[in-house]
């Protein structure tokens, strides 16, 4: 039986990790932000993971979906775009996930999502400060000014790395983990019955 259940649990996670990697290519641009922050609700197939099979699916997922978007689509940033990809999409469906499959309520779905979105716009700022930004400058061979410059570009507050962070940065995720969290929200209620019989299936096998 046990067996039976990992085979099946490794089928969900690739179909999962499949559908989120789709998901990933139809990345919409936005006029209001520079060209390389692009929205996606890829991550919607890790959350519902999270809530079927736990945290550690939360991760093979986007692991598996961005090693797939580097494999077959490539990469503009030379891996970089997908560690962000990988890491902040993290940082938004573990909480909401978790905190959401505590009573399968609304409220905890709201509690959730909020502690998700939040976690996720705090990590992506901070990350992107001290960690991606210098090494998109270092694997691009363009200078950090060359971000700021796309930003101010686009908004004349954007003068140093920091209003970059705060006026491009942190309002896009913000955006990107609202519209995530949303749009799960009426997938997950109508996938509920389906969510609620697997996880049963699992839990007695």
């Amino acid at each position: 039986m046990k067996n039976n259940n990992s085979i099946r649990l490794m089928s969900h996670i690739a179909y999962l990790s499949a559908i989120s990697f789709i998901l990933m290519l139809l990345q919409l641009p936005l006029p209001i932000f520079p060209t390389f922050l692009k929205l996606d609700v890829s991550d919607i197939p890790a959350l519902i993971s999270v809530i079927i099979f736990g945290p550690i699916s939360g991760i093979v997922v986007p692991f598996f979906k961005n090693f797939l978007y580097f494999i077959i689509k490539g990469s503009s940033s030379g891996g970089v775009g997908e560690i962000a990809n990988f890491i902040i999409g993290i940082a938004l469906v573990l909480p909401t996930g978790l905190f959401y499959k505590k009573t399968f309520s609304l409220k905890s779905y709201i509690l959730g999502g909020t502690i998700g979105i939040f976690s996720m716009v705090v990590i992506a700022s901070l990350i992107n400060y001290f960690v991606l930004l210098p090494l998109y400058s270092i694997v691009l061979g363009v200078p950090i000014d060359a971000f700021v410059d796309m930003g101010n570009a686009l908004n004349s507050n954007v003068v140093d790395l920091k209003t970059f962070i705060l006026l491009s940065i942190l309002p896009f995720n913000l955006l990107k983990g609202s519209v995530t969290i949303f749009t799960s929200y009426f997938l997950i209620k109508a996938l509920k019955p389906i969510i609620l019989k697997t996880i049963h299936t699992y839990k007695n096998n």
